[in-house]
């Protein structure tokens, strides 16, 4: 993993001065080594590291929701199932994750209790349980019932990098009987183990899934299915990670029309380039993304997309 913080150059702060306004955002490089494709529907190899492990963490506090456990199982299974599809209609084939699984392809689901309340430091505690020195994306369903409330999503929460991540899932009542509450659930667990696989949020269109879309999710974006087709969790032949990419950052410029601001980069990878995306923070998302080859490229974004709100860093990642 490279992470650089590029210097500030005279011209990038009088840019800055000029429009009262400051820099949020991240430049993500993915470059590749090899490029595996996945013949059958979830061929990964068997002894690949790379898997998501399913947790079930239930507080002694309450009861278990009904027939949650194989309400997960079944979730994942059919997300698994999504990525596939999503990633053959864009041509890669049906690349998906690799679930960790028994010797009949059943789910396998850990199962973690504890005298632990649900508040803020929840999520603390459970990861103090967790190996994350592991390649493994952990989704993690914490159970919340509570049977003096009405039907709820929950939330959730998904960190990740190109080896490893987790997602949480919050889903509060969940077998209330809300015909609508499988698909928010679903689509919560398959955003966040987005975010665990390193998407982006991306609210160009509300069907996204890696938006706040809520029932109205159902895709990838070619953006993201372009992302996955190189990472680890969905490729069954390993791929070496290097710090060979060098990235620069050209002094910004001013654009057309006001409070536009446009950004270069010169970026090089002797291995060879795959895909450039900026995004930024605080509800913006995916800004744009650009598929890359060859081994130097200048690579230049026009945006209007920062206000004055957001602070300034600048956060460059590649692989390769």
């Amino acid at each position: 993993m490279l992470l650089t913080q590029p210097q500030r150059s005279p011209s990038h702060n009088k840019v800055n001065e000029l429009m009262k306004t400051t820099l949020y955002f991240t430049l993500t490089l993915f470059t590749i080594l090899t490029l595996t494709f996945v013949p059958n529907i979830f061929a990964q190899d068997d002894s690949s590291e790379y898997v998501v492990r399913v947790i079930y963490v239930q507080s002694n506090y309450i009861e278990p929701q009904e027939d949650s456990v194989n309400t997960l199982k079944a979730m994942v299974k059919d997300i698994q199932t999504f990525y596939a599809d999503e990633m053959e209609r864009y041509g890669y084939g049906r690349k998906t994750f690799q679930l960790e699984t028994d010797a009949a392809d059943n789910v396998i689901v850990h199962h973690l209790k504890g005298n632990f309340p649900y508040d803020e430091n929840t999520r603390d505690k459970i990861s103090e349980r967790l190996d994350l020195s592991q390649k493994i994306i952990y989704l993690i369903w914490v159970d919340r019932y509570d049977p003096n409330k009405g039907a709820s999503s929950g939330g959730g929460v998904g960190i990740g990098e190109s080896v490893r991540g987790t997602a949480w899932v919050f889903p509060l009542n969940f077998d209330s009987g809300d015909g609508n509450l499988y698909k928010r659930v679903w689509g919560t667990i398959a955003h966040e183990i987005g975010h665990a696989f390193g998407l982006p949020h991306n609210f160009r269109s509300e069907t996204y899934i890696m938006s706040y879309g809520g029932l109205q999710v159902s895709e990838l974006s070619s953006c993201a299915a372009k992302w996955l087709d190189t990472q680890k969790y969905f490729n069954a032949i390993d791929s070496t990670v290097n710090d060979n990419t060098e990235i620069q950052m050209l002094p910004p410029a001013l654009a057309e029309p006001p409070a536009t601001i446009r950004l270069k980069f010169e970026i090089s990878d002797p291995d060879g380039l795959h895909q450039v995306i900026l995004y930024a923070h605080r509800g913006i998302g995916l800004v744009e993304c650009k598929q890359l080859s060859g081994y130097n490229r200048t690579v230049e974004f026009i945006t209007n997309e920062f206000y004055s709100e957001n602070k300034n860093h600048i956060r460059l990642a590649g692989y390769g």
